[in-house]
């Protein structure tokens, strides 16, 4: 009997005694599934196969090789004796365990096992080393560890230096095993080193180190996809490398790609023509959009202009136009929150399928995973895997973490071909998250689009500049929309994109608005465009200081038969003043409140109630004697129009965010939709603001007194001021002819400061600074390649390290019933995606002040968390049991007063 080489004693995967299949999967044979998916993919999609190449300076054979090769070292670390330790599944003829050898799943995980085990013992005594001076083996070793880095580190962060000698986890024997694996593997495909590269200190630190992210991508969607049992049944037969690579590892490959639809991806269809595309004539931005000549490279498109000016459909056909010429294979459009991405999925679920061809079916995706517009959408882009068991708590297996990651539609609407959500899901690529290299390759063949980019705080602004650089330089395009964006902010953002393109600095000059800026490799162009005669504002500006003002001037205008909005900085007092107007009501349901502390499902329901009754299509039947108080929920990307606004003082650039929803579409004088061009036959509309008593110069606690929700929510004492002296000034907001003197006046260079702020100015750049420190110190250097920093901070949960600046981090909080025999179910147990729509996001210490679950649910929440992957962080609220204090109502969310 031919002896079983020593390999194939060595198990990569196992399950439990009643398995239906074999009961273990040799390491080697998962090893080459794993590669085969990698042959697979290059193989059937050469477009992306020919971009890798090109990147790295490699030919396509070259790449393919060497990639696949060192795919099929990803697991070397399952060699450890220790690791075998954890099953022994019977008949596999395996090497048997070893007392005394203990896995430790933590600290010393198998695919640290596996690159510790690479450097220490199977580099040294390389054939790949001889010949090379010391210099230049060094320089080897370096460029090896950064390369095979990406496939060590395919559990979705790079691999730790192993303090520990080898002889806590392997024997000679085991070492001896994977040296004989490694040199099986380089007989059957013959040796793929290229050392000319791997040598060359500038191609390593320049060249190969940015593109690792993709390449771990890639190395782990590879190892989800090779963990599929049911396509790479489980084989305890010994067989060559070379029988099992092509009658069971091509094939598996081959059947499980076509389930992800990675394979498919098709291409756009030629833009049609703005006409064709929307129905309509286009505005003087979308005009230009259809006609601005393209550059050959990634390029960015920065689109400044009034709130309804037509943005959105002006980036769809820049991004239409870019995927035609090949410049991207899909897109993905971020926004500021989950309401504005709910409204843009809704808005391009009528749009999407005109980017492709009419036979192909693209998918799309909405990010937070609540709303499907289709049912052939609700599948996930990648086959869901049976899951084995996890090796170890801290060390789960490829298939658990597919299953996981893939419950979290956040994450895979990165890889749909048409993603819409947050632009945090993004954003969470250039954070030490787990599996963020997924999402970098998710966005590299993708327009990302980024909408109201002039809404983040200075921490998300930071990680968006690092996004947008990495984006640059992995060849993608953006475009990015505004309607309010200070001139430094603008400078700042196309730095970014120019720093990532390495190319030199241009610095952008036109102060005129509307603007659309074209940054390329050439360089950067300016176009002033017209302003859409729809769109112009002209609204004067009136300052009431007391709620008691501003709640007359709301009723006054439902009593007169007009649709009126309030809205407030914080949810407390959104839902004071709420139940404060419907107390004086004749029909309290004629007044409805938004914000975000509903769950989801009451989120949707009452988005959905605010779109047709004060929506564009909205008339004088649904509108007439109507009221929303809304907190900032409704100041961007929602198509709301009121005949009365009332805003809490806010910073100017949200004042003319909120200012866009006071007579946004042309109406008759009962408020049904007039016709384009002709006059508003409404009152003359006055934006009303609540703001202190005017004073110059201001005491030191000119907001805080009298609006202390607007001081905690708007820090920035100084620039409410500067707000408030330019809108007097004004006495108006006039678009587009004094956009950029309200913004300069309140952003500008040199803003002016009073003598009563001074101090609390002082105190908010030192927390902006700390801010901006704070991102700078959390994001990734994703120049140096996919490696640990340092400290190896980070690395954890999706909640660790955020993506926006808070004082506090933000629970998901799952609504639950408690059943009669002791169950438990979603709060809104009847809907689709049910747990999803049961949750809403709170603050810590709100979150804290819920009640525990009592004891009797303590259980089922544990085997609930099992079950649910996306359950598994998330607090449950038992809302029967909560006292009359705190609780939820279908009508105001969740109400948790504030103490004392």
């Amino acid at each position: 009997m031919e002896e079983v080489p020593s390999y194939l004693r060595y198990w990569g995967k196992a399950k439990s005694e009643d398995a239906v299949q074999a009961p273990c999967h040799l390491l080697p044979y998962h090893s080459l599934d794993v590669a085969a998916v990698g042959e697979t993919l290059l193989a059937r999609d050469p477009e992306r196969a020919s971009r890798l190449a090109s990147g790295l300076g490699f030919t396509v054979e070259e790449f393919r090789r060497f990639f696949v090769f060192s795919l099929t070292l990803h697991d070397l670390g399952k060699f450890a004796r220790s690791f075998q330790g954890q099953a022994a599944p019977a008949g596999c003829n395996l090497v048997p365990p070893q007392p005394g050898l203990l896995y430790d799943g933590g600290r010393r995980r198998h695919d640290t096992l596996g690159a510790e085990l690479w450097r220490e013992a199977l580099f040294p005594g390389h054939p790949v080393r001889e010949g090379i001076d010391a210099v230049a083996d060094l320089d080897l070793s370096d460029g090896l560890n950064l390369w095979l880095g990406c496939f060590f580190g395919h559990h979705g962060q790079p691999t730790a230096r192993l303090p520990d000698p080898l002889q806590l986890d392997f024997l000679e024997a085991d070492q001896s095993a994977a040296r004989a694996f490694v040199e099986a593997v380089e007989g059957l495909w013959g040796s793929p080193w290229p050392t000319q590269f791997l040598t060359d200190e500038e191609w390593r630190t320049r060249v190969l180190a940015p593109r690792t992210w993709q390449l771990a991508g890639l190395a782990t969607l590879a190892d989800w996809l090779g963990s599929n049992a049911q396509y790479f049944p489980y084989c305890a037969e010994p067989m060559s490398l070379e029988e099992y690579w092509e009658q069971r590892a091509l094939p598996g490959a081959d059947e499980v790609l076509k389930q992800t639809g990675l394979l498919d991806v098709p291409k756009a269809v030629s833009f049609p023509g703005f006409q064709d595309a929307f129905g309509f004539s286009q505005t003087p931005l979308q005009s230009w959009a259809e006609t601005v000549a393209l550059d050959d490279g990634a390029q960015l498109f920065l689109l400044e202009d009034i709130t309804g000016s037509g943005k959105t459909e002006a980036a769809l056909t820049l991004a239409h136009r870019l995927l035609a010429e090949g410049q991207g294979r899909g897109l993905y459009f971020g926004l500021p929150t989950m309401a504005t991405s709910n409204a843009m999925y809704q808005r391009l679920g009528g749009h999407y399928r005109a980017l492709f061809p009419s036979d192909s079916h693209p998918s799309l995706i909405l990010a937070h995973g609540a709303r499907h517009l289709e049912e052939s959408f609700t599948a996930s882009v990648v086959p869901e895997p049976n899951a084995d068991p996890d090796y170890a708590r801290e060390d789960p297996t490829g298939g658990a973490e597919c299953r996981a990651w893939l419950a979290d539609s956040r994450k895979t609407a990165l890889l749909a071909e048409v993603g819409v959500g947050t632009i945090d899901q993004a954003l969470l690529g250039v954070l030490p998250r787990r599996h963020q290299a997924l999402r970098l390759l998710g966005l590299a063949d993708k327009v990302l689009v980024v909408d109201e980019v002039h809404a983040y705080d200075i921490y998300t602004d930071r990680l968006l500049r690092t996004l947008l650089t990495d984006h640059a330089r992995q060849g993608g395009s953006a475009i990015l929309l505004t309607a309010t964006l200070p001139r430094n902010l603008r400078r700042d953002l196309i730095e970014a994109w120019q720093e990532g393109r390495q190319t030199a600095e241009t610095e952008p000059v036109s102060a005129g608005f509307p603007l659309a800026t074209h940054v390329h490799d050439r360089g950067l162009e300016e176009s002033e465009v017209a302003a859409r005669p729809e769109s112009r504002r002209d609204l004067p500006v009136a300052f009431v200081h007391e709620e008691a003002e501003a709640h007359a001037a709301i009723l006054a205008a439902a009593r007169a038969g007009q649709c009126a909005c309030w809205i407030r900085n914080t949810v407390d007092d959104a839902i004071r003043s709420y139940e404060a107007l419907r107390a004086e009501l004749t029909e309290p349901e004629r007044a409805m409140l938004f914000h975000a502390r509903f769950t989801m499902a009451d989120r949707q329901r009452i988005e959905d109630e605010a779109l047709k009754t004060f929506g564009k299509e909205s008339g004088s039947a649904e509108r007439a004697g109507r009221i929303l108080i809304a907190t900032q929920v409704v100041e961007q990307s929602l198509d709301l129009d009121f005949d009365v606004l009332v805003s809490d003082l806010a910073p100017v650039d949200l004042l003319i965010q909120r200012a866009g929803r006071l007579h946004r579409h042309v109406r008759d004088a009962e408020g049904n939709p007039g016709e384009a061009g002709q006059p508003d036959g409404r009152p003359a509309p006055e934006f009303r603001i609540l703001a202190p008593e005017w004073t110059e110069p201001p005491p030191p606690r000119w907001v805080r007194e009298p609006l202390p929700g607007t001081s905690a929510v708007y820090r920035d004492a100084a620039a409410l001021w500067r707000t408030m002296k330019v809108l007097r000034e004004e006495a108006a907001i006039r678009l587009p002819e004094r956009a950029r003197v309200l913004l300069e006046a309140v952003y500008g260079d040199e803003p002016e400061v009073p003598e009563g702020l001074l101090e609390a100015d002082a105190e908010h750049w030192a927390e902006q600074r700390v801010a901006a420190s704070s991102a700078r110190f959390n994001a990734l250097e994703l120049e140096r390649g996919y490696a640990l920093a340092m400290d190896g901070a980070g690395w954890g949960d999706d909640q660790e390290i955020g993506t926006r600046l808070a004082d506090e981090p933000t629970y998901s909080v799952v609504l639950i019933q408690q059943t009669p025999d002791g169950h438990i179910r979603p709060w809104h147990s009847d809907a689709r995606n049910a747990w999803a729509m049961s949750t809403l996001n709170l603050r810590q210490s709100l979150a804290n002040r819920l009640p525990e679950l009592p004891p009797e649910l303590e259980g089922p929440a544990r085997a609930l968390r099992e079950e649910q992957p996306g359950l598994r962080r998330a607090r449950f609220w038992l809302v029967e049991t909560t006292e009359s204090a705190v609780r939820y109502d279908t009508h105001l969310g969740a109400v948790i007063p504030r103490k004392g």
